[in-house]
């Protein structure tokens, strides 16, 4: 929808995911794609949803979203952030790679999409294949050449022409 910049935004619950986020920093960077997740950067006295996260999904060439539940208690619940920033991908129409720990269930709302599970020991291969399957699908190919010379496209544009 957007013209998009070499990066992946990663939306997350912070005090569920990091070992998976620490791996998907990895992949991205040996892939030349900048990784990016609102918790990285600090906007003091900014609209903190507009300028860390809906622009940054916006630039972005594709997403990731770990749908992974928070433990508050002993009751599993699912991050209402990173559910709304998966809102807003689906919105913006953007190639998105979600994620859930085989231990968790997909909530209602999400549950009819497709989603990766894994558990520890196959992230890091199932990651490595949708992040390349991900850049080959979402690369944006270099523009055409223009047919006619700049001087004959001046030329034109003086004389009112439109091509």
């Amino acid at each position: 929808m957007f013209s998009s910049s070499p990066s992946c935004f990663i939306a997350y619950g912070f005090n569920r995911s990091i070992f998976e986020v620490q791996l998907l920093q990895t992949l991205l960077t040996d892939r030349r794609i900048e990784p990016y997740e609102a918790g990285g950067s600090s906007a003091t006295a900014q609209q903190v949803f507009c300028l860390k996260i809906c622009s940054k999904i916006i630039q972005s060439q594709f997403c990731i979203v770990l749908l992974n539940n928070e433990t508050i208690g002993r009751v599993q619940k699912p991050n209402p952030n990173v559910h709304m920033e998966y809102g807003l991908m689906l919105g913006l129409n953007k190639y998105i790679i979600p994620f859930q720990h085989e231990d968790y269930r997909l909530e209602f709302n999400v549950a009819g999409l497709d989603t990766i599970k894994y558990n520890n020991n196959s992230f890091k291969a199932k990651a490595a294949a949708a992040i390349d399957q991900a850049i080959s699908q979402t690369a944006q190919s270099s523009p055409a050449a223009n047919p006619i010379s700049p001087d004959i496209n001046s030329y034109l544009v003086l004389r009112g022409a439109k091509f």
